[in-house]
């Protein structure tokens, strides 16, 4: 039995569905600021950005991530709770969370 192309699209699809994946926002300083991440086990890195991406949050993709231009980008709640409105929603099922930086 010799696999298709198509099986194997399909197995690369259900194998990446299955991890998960995350995307991260951070500052344009990433050394020194604040790094939030959204995790989700059922749905994959850019399924997970682009529904950030559609939410409209203030932030810019590059690739499945997303950067802000704030150089105040902190893990408090005031800067996350849009994100995290968005990652723990029904639709994305995720979880964030914030690492501080060396301000």
């Amino acid at each position: 039995m010799r696999p298709s192309l198509y099986s194997i699209s399909v197995g690369l699809y259900l194998f990446h569905t299955v991890l998960g994946g995350s995307v991260t926002f951070e500052g344009p300083e990433s050394t020194r600021g604040a790094v939030a991440t959204c995790t989700s086990d059922n749905n994959d890195d850019e399924t997970i950005a682009d529904y950030m991406e559609m939410e409209n949050l203030g932030f810019i993709r590059a690739g499945n991530n997303f950067i802000t231009l704030d150089p105040y980008f902190t893990c408090d709640p005031g800067s996350i709770s849009a994100i995290k409105n968005v990652c723990e929603s029904p639709d994305i099922g995720g979880v964030v969370t914030c690492v501080k930086g060396e301000m």
